[in-house]
């Protein structure tokens, strides 16, 4: 009995031991999550805070010289003077460019921005915090980019950012599929003066202006695959205000960009030929290009790799956009689909079978339409003929 006595005690003893050992091991983790726990809260915490005092600062540091008028609060042409100006740079640059975004967002108004403004908690401060965070990133990025990366431009490198200037890039994405060299050959440096030369195939030429910091953070196309769209975007709006005949009227070349434009007009600048338009179904534009007709153009454009661009003015078909330009790459006799690019080169899944009520599969921007389908979407479709279109330009300084 006591034998049994002592094995029991000892078995007891380690039991006992091991639930203690058990219980301090619980409470260690329990500690060390709550630790883990407050730690990760206050790392989720600080970065906006640091983000907003150094915005706050950048603003504060520099309202005095930004306020042009000296009517104590920032207007968007003394921000817009900011983000041209070269001499403004890093967080300056960024949180000029930050409330230049926040002002030409839509459905959006913005108090009224005095120093005032920036001291005090206001509701909309935290979205300028987060729109100067993504300024940082893109200045951070573009002061990396080189014009072109050793692949040259790539058609998934060539897209639309934030700038409402699909009209350019459906395009410019168009002639890239084709070939690529057309872009790589359109824009040279010029080392003597520091600017970018641009020659367009229809022979306008015009030096362009390098990014300035706050440039840069406005929210353009990407530049992962080089820069080289950020500069055929500035360019087209160098063109048009030089073409416009009022140059000294003009406005920021994002705004002369950022808010539509002709894609056709586009398409002729870069091929150097004149575009052929087929209504396929916007009233009062004349007849509606029958089913037959339009099988019979694009397959005889596809072969001869002519240039096809098209868009939507209104859609209810998932996946596709509104008032949004497209480029046409192919064509399948086969299976009567024709292979449509989207410059946003976005992802879409339908949920269902594809067509107009689900939408189509699109990988990168680009996916397969019926012919019959396509011309129920899209409004238009312009084709490259053979027919030169020149225009008689002058470099630009």
């Amino acid at each position: 009995m006591r034998e049994r006595g002592r094995v029991f005690g000892s078995a007891a003893h380690e039991l006992g031991l091991s639930a203690l050992v058990l219980f301090s091991n619980v409470r260690k983790v329990i500690t060390f999550g709550l630790v883990l726990w407050v730690a990760t809260a206050l790392a989720q915490q600080s970065p906006p805070n640091l983000l907003q005092l150094r915005f706050v600062e950048a603003v504060r540091v520099n309202f005095d010289s930004w306020d042009g008028n000296h009517d104590g609060q920032l207007s968007d042409d003394e921000v817009m003077k900011a983000i041209e100006n070269r001499e403004v740079i890093g967080d300056a640059a960024a949180a000029s460019a930050a409330i230049r975004a926040q002002y030409h967002r839509k459905g959006h108004e913005l108090s009224p921005l005095t120093k005032a403004y920036f001291d005090a908690e206001d509701p909309s401060l935290p979205s300028l915090v987060a729109g100067f965070k993504s300024c940082l990133s893109r200045i951070s990025g573009g002061l990396k980019a080189p014009l072109f990366q050793a692949d040259g431009p790539t058609l998934q490198g060539c897209k639309q950012g934030a700038l409402g200037d699909c009209f350019l890039v459906a395009a410019t994405g168009a002639v890239l599929a084709r070939d690529p060299h057309v872009i790589t050959n359109m824009i040279q440096v010029d080392p003597e003066n520091l600017e970018y030369r641009v020659t367009y195939p229809d022979g306008f030429q015009i030096n362009v202006q390098p990014y300035t910091q706050g440039e840069l953070a406005l929210g353009g196309a990407g530049y992962r695959d080089g820069l080289w769209l950020r500069v055929l975007e500035k360019s087209w709006a160098d063109r048009r205000i030089a073409l416009s005949g009022h140059p000294d009227e003009a406005k920021p070349f994002v705004d002369v960009i950022g808010r539509g434009g002709n894609t056709r007009m586009v398409a002729e600048a870069m091929t150097g030929h004149s575009f052929h338009g087929y209504n396929l179904g916007i009233p009062k534009r004349g007849e509606r290009i029958s089913l037959d007709d339009l099988r019979d153009v694009v397959k005889e454009a596809v072969p001869a790799k002519r240039i096809m661009v098209t868009g939507i003015t209104s859609t209810t078909v998932p996946g596709l956009s509104s008032r949004h330009a497209y480029a046409v790459l192919g064509f399948d006799p086969a299976t009567d689909e024709l292979t449509v690019w989207n410059p946003h080169v976005n992802r879409f899944t339908p949920k269902g079978p594809e067509g107009l009520t689900n939408g189509y599969l699109t990988v990168k921007g680009t996916f397969q339409v019926r012919l019959t389908e396509f011309r129920d979407i899209f409004n238009s479709i312009a084709i490259e003929t053979d027919k030169p279109k020149t225009i008689n330009g002058a470099i630009k300084g």
